[in-house]
């Protein structure tokens, strides 16, 4: 009942506001074997949120029930700390992709360079490919996003990849790369993306100028079709 989860709420702050001098006592819950006590544990360490807390809550990143690593993840999602990010790092390849998936949203809606530096792990990581295509277009996204011209080069490697056989993965990637570039507001984006529309190659070109058009579109609302 909705009263009943206010109690709960209630219990689960006040536990929190004075958990951080027993830290210990409420970080040994991450070690029953009741599914339960282990959620309540998680999500009052996930509310005090300092080092300590978060050191008991890495602990449980792998816990074999689903329903406790979903708690784990819905506990971090909206937390501002960036040390939360190794963590839900972690949690991005879970077997379950709804698990993985709330990894990803948590991370992608961090900003500065801890995010980017966990993006790019993720990216450069040989995890990234075994990802649903969502997953890994919000993460190009987030990647261009944040690290504007840092991020330029690496898209427009992968643009310009030749694929030769029409291998869908490729394709999707290419489409994937000047999505994300797209959105990235550099200049030395506007100079590549200007190169790319002029390719000789007439589906990246086209591919190319429609990534310059929508980029335009993002950034001064200008429609130039």
């Amino acid at each position: 009942s909705i009263e009943h989860k206010h109690h709960h709420d209630v219990v689960i702050e006040f536990l929190a506001k004075n958990g951080k001098k027993n830290i210990d006592v409420v970080g040994k819950g991450i070690y029953d074997k009741r599914a339960d006590v282990v959620i309540n544990a998680i999500r009052v360490l996930a509310q005090i949120g300092d080092d300590k807390s978060l050191h008991y809550l890495s602990k449980v990143a792998e816990h074999r029930d689903e329903s406790i690593r979903l708690a784990l993840v819905e506990s971090l999602k909206d937390s501002p700390n960036d040390k939360v990010l190794p963590i839900l790092k972690r949690i991005v390849i879970d077997s379950s992709r709804e698990i993985g998936r709330s990894a990803v949203e948590a991370i992608v809606s961090h900003r500065g360079k801890p995010a980017f530096d966990t993006i790019t792990d993720i990216i450069n990581s040989d995890s990234f490919v075994s990802l649903d295509h969502s997953d890994q277009q919000s993460l190009l996204v987030a990647y261009s996003k944040l690290g504007s011209e840092e991020a330029v080069s690496y898209l427009v490697q992968i643009a310009r990849t030749f694929n030769i056989f029409r291998n869908s993965s490729m394709m999707f990637f290419r489409m994937a790369a000047l999505e994300a570039l797209s959105v990235n507001k550099s200049e030395k984006c506007e100079r590549e993306l200007l190169k790319l529309s002029k390719s000789l190659r007439p589906s990246l070109k086209k591919q190319a100028q429609q990534a310059l058009r929508k980029r335009r579109e993002y950034i001064y609302g200008i429609d130039e079709k």
